[in-house]
């Protein structure tokens, strides 16, 4: 025990008299093969005893070596330069604030918001016109652009929820009542009332591109979901007629481009601008979680909570 106890003071002798080295100009011993060999002097203890011996003589001649150099150090030596040139000082490389793939809030709840998707993906395929099983992939879709699973996320235009809804769009899609006559609520926190909603939101583009003769697919749901019918329709129907190049816009209709990425875009770059989001994060959603949703024509998984907000159909 005692050979043990000697070795690892003085290894720790030596870490301390490191920092205290370095500040000699006159310091000749090499930190890297240093830190590596006191490293091996460890792992050759723990692992062989018989190599313990050794161990002892070369860290006693590091020791003799590091007792000469702090010796020849002088007390003006520029501390701007040792921290510059010694690796122990080195800054950390800073981890990227911003987060790739699905947010921990989806990974942790990944089955139950599946089971929200599949419902109402099931309930509202018919009126959406597409199988429920694209309907499904659509809303996990915008769901990962929108929110990347945060059900608590909020945008800086207090857009909120899975899907982020606006409070007026909040409104509509009953999510949000604000009527002094009856009990004010705002469920777009509630992943299950914000997922019903967006799938009912779809089924209303649905009927919107219908009516102006525009393909129901997933990137032009989407693109009415992200504008809005009146202006999503708008900027659709002029791509799908070839005369978006000269589609004159007003200044709202500018003021929501400016809010979602499109200063000084044209009408024509906005749209594809945003078709392409789509396509690219439906890419990458497939990379990233496979759709697990087996149940959308099969069996109903049980054993899930009742909702416990108010019944939005």
């Amino acid at each position: 025990m005692k050979k043990e106890q000697s070795l690892h003071e003085k290894i720790v002798n030596i870490i301390n008299a490191i920092s205290l080295a370095l500040a000699s100009e006159s310091l000749s011993v090499d930190l890297s093969k240093a830190r590596h060999s006191s490293q091996h002097d460890v792992n050759s203890h723990v692992s062989i005893k018989k190599n313990e011996s050794g161990a002892n003589k070369r860290v006693d001649s590091f020791m003799k070596a590091l007792k000469g150099a702090k010796a020849s150090s002088h007390a003006n030596v520029n501390s701007s330069e040792v921290i510059k040139e010694c690796p122990l000082r080195k800054k950390k490389k800073s981890l990227s604030l911003k987060k790739k793939g699905w947010h921990e809030n989806y990974l942790d709840n990944k089955q139950l918001y599946e089971k929200y998707i599949a419902d109402a993906a099931n309930k509202y395929s018919k009126e959406i016109g597409l199988p429920p099983m694209e309907v499904a992939k659509t809303l996990k879709t915008m769901m990962y652009i929108e929110s990347k699973g945060d059900a608590n996320a909020v945008s800086r235009t207090d857009c909120r929820g899975l899907f982020q809804f606006a409070k007026k769009t909040g409104r509509s899609m009953k999510l949000v009542n604000q009527d002094a006559d009856l009990k004010p609520f705002d469920n777009r926190f509630d992943p299950q009332a914000n997922t019903d909603a967006a799938a009912r939101l779809l089924a209303d583009s649905a009927k919107q591109l219908k009516r102006k003769n525009i393909p129901v697919t997933p990137t032009n749901l989407y693109v009415i979901h992200q504008q809005g019918a009146p202006l999503g329709g708008k900027l659709l129907k002029a791509k799908m007629d070839n005369t978006i190049s000269d589609l004159a816009i007003n200044d709202r209709e500018r003021k929501s481009f400016d809010l979602n990425g499109g200063k000084d875009k044209s009408p024509e770059q906005f749209v594809d601008m945003w078709i392409e989001k789509y396509k690219v994060n439906d890419d990458k959603v497939d990379e990233l979680d496979k759709p697990s949703i087996e149940y959308l024509e099969g069996p109903r998984i049980l054993g899930f909570d009742k909702p416990r907000y108010e019944n939005l159909s």
